[in-house]
């Protein structure tokens, strides 16, 4: 299979508590690969970490490689080197956030978890196994159709899941995800830029911290009904729905759906 390359050039300034980056993994390959299904990336980062907006435009590289449907990334604004709004500064942590670090047990920031079974993962590891991954087969898909309730800030969620293989147990997450948030984030040089614009930022997990147990036997699509009140500093009109289901074995599928003012779907890979 002939192979692309991307060269990332990752930043040199570190800040106490940022992942530092070895000298030996400044160069990551991003392959070309055969899509199978979606693969969710959970990114750890922070308003106060040097590091990261580097980390990010490296998921932005491979996100544009494999089409952004397929590579989901999730950026979780969480631990010490996340901000909390207080007064005027709009800061990005939540208690949600704070819980998945430690779930994690996240050390340091910038770092990701990979459709849930690759424990956290330095960036220079990212590539590889998103590329390992987007070539695994699912027999799950997800359609989601997520749509606003006229005159409110209510969506309505509707989740439809079927599997065309062996009966899967696990649990359905959906979590609200907002793109355009113009905030405050420390850089490289040590400068704070006050309108760094941030995006696929987790806001809320609609059905739970865990999301739902389900049960999906072979061939019988199950519909799952949500409507979910978003905080008025939410803008709905740059946000996301993205559902997924994992077990013990990880991330089985994972799709992302935009909020809209009319009637839309989106439906996983892997068929």
């Amino acid at each position: 299979m002939k192979k692309q390359y991307y060269i990332l050039f990752l930043c040199m300034a570190m800040l106490l508590g940022c992942n530092n980056i070895d000298n030996n993994n400044r160069l990551i390959e991003i392959p070309v690969a055969t899509v199978e299904r979606n693969v969710l990336v959970e990114e750890f980062t922070g308003q106060k970490c040097l590091n990261c907006p580097a980390a990010g435009v490296a998921l932005k590289d491979i996100q544009s490689k494999y089409n952004e449907g397929n590579v989901v990334v999730v950026a979780i604004h969480g631990g010490p080197l996340a901000l909390k709004s207080s007064g005027h500064i709009v800061g990005l942590r939540t208690d949600l956030s704070d819980q998945y670090y430690k779930l994690w047990k996240v050390s340091g920031v910038p770092c990701a978890v990979i459709n849930r079974n690759s424990g956290v993962l330095r960036r220079n590891a990212w590539a590889a196994k998103i590329y390992e991954d987007l070539q695994q087969k699912s027999s799950i898909k997800i359609a989601t159709k997520a749509q606003r309730v006229a005159n409110s800030n209510d969506i309505t969620i509707s989740t439809t899941i079927n599997n065309t293989g062996e009966a899967v147990k696990g649990h359905l997450q959906l979590w609200l995800v907002e793109n355009n948030i113009t905030a405050i984030q420390q850089l490289p040089n040590n400068d704070v830029q006050h309108n760094y614009v941030h995006n696929h930022v987790l806001r809320d997990a609609i059905n739970g911290a865990m999301g739902e147990e389900v049960s999906l036997n072979s061939n019988t699509p199950q519909t799952f009904e949500h409507r979910y009140s978003a905080k008025d500093y939410i803008n709905l009109n740059n946000c996301h729905i993205v559902a997924f289901v994992y077990n013990d074995s990880g991330v089985v599928q994972v799709v992302q759906q935009a909020v809209s003012n009319e009637e839309n779907t989106t439906i996983g890979n892997g068929f």
